[in-house]
Order: structure tokens, then sequence, then C-alpha cells
């Protein structure tokens, strides 16, 4: 089996343009943490260890694979999209950045087309049968379902 880079937690688009926002104004790594860190917690986004978490999903979307994605390009036209352009190029970025959400989301988009929806046991069987039967697996299957279904909401 494939070793995943871990992903445990939801992050929302709002989360997503606030970051994108500092990141295209060319903030360094380390000032953009702390801003993160305050925009967290002004958003009651759990206790510390998952702002943690979150801000740490955003640093590596936002800074560390900026380099590699030319993502200060993307972000001055990120302004002018509506939310549905927006919540694509951002799931670009979590795709090209985390192999294993890659596989999910793809896992999902087939799923949702076959069947109308996604079942969840299929969904489930199709990502052990990649991925491998743990509990670390299960639980970032949980989180990219639920960001599937947070960034294609109407």
């Amino acid at each position: 089996m494939r070793k995943a880079k871990a992903m445990y937690r939801v992050v929302y688009p709002e989360w997503m343009d606030f970051v994108a926002t500092i990141a295209s104004n060319g903030i360094d790594k380390k000032s953009a943490k702390k801003k993160i860190e305050k925009y967290l917690v002004s958003r009651n986004a759990g206790s510390k260890e998952t702002r943690r978490k979150s801000m740490n999903i955003l640093i590596n979307l936002f800074f560390e694979q900026n380099s590699e994605l030319n993502l200060k390009e993307k972000l001055k036209d990120l302004f002018l999209l509506e939310r549905k352009e927006k919540n694509k190029l951002y799931i670009e970025m979590f795709r090209q950045y985390y192999s294993f959400f890659n596989d999910a989301y793809e896992i999902l988009i087939r799923l949702e087309k076959v069947n109308g929806k996604i079942i969840t046991t299929d969904y489930y069987l199709r990502i052990i049968e990649k991925w491998g039967d743990t509990s670390t697996i299960k639980r970032m299957a949980r989180t990219v379902k639920r960001i599937y279904i947070i960034f294609n909401e109407d």
C-alpha cells in the first residue's frame, strides 16, 4: 500500500479565501501562520490542536506547493472568479498536493456519476482496496468526503 500524506481536517472555502488573500500579497510563511492562527481563532475553529492541523493544511496548500504550481499567477485572478470556480481551483490544489485526496476525490466523482449519489459503503470499499484498511485511511476518507460535499454545494 502507498503512504498517504496525512489530512484529517476539513477546511472551508472561506478559510481558503482568507489564506489566498494573504498568500497573494507575498507574505512570508511565518507571518502567514500568525495571521491564519488569529483567523481560525476568530472563526471558533476548534481546539488549539485542531487549528494547528487545519493551519498546516492551509500552509501546505498555499505556501509549500506555491512554487510548483505557480500559484501567485493563479491567485491574482482568483478574486475575479465566482464561488464555484474558486472551489474548483481549491480542489485542484488539494488534488495536486495530497495523492490520497486525489484518489479519493476521483472515486467520489465516479460513484456520483454512476449512482447519481455517493454510496458510502461503496466509497469505503474502493478506498480500502487501494489504500488499505486502517483507521487513519478511513478518517482521511471521511475528511475527503466532507470536503467534496462542502466544495460542491450549490
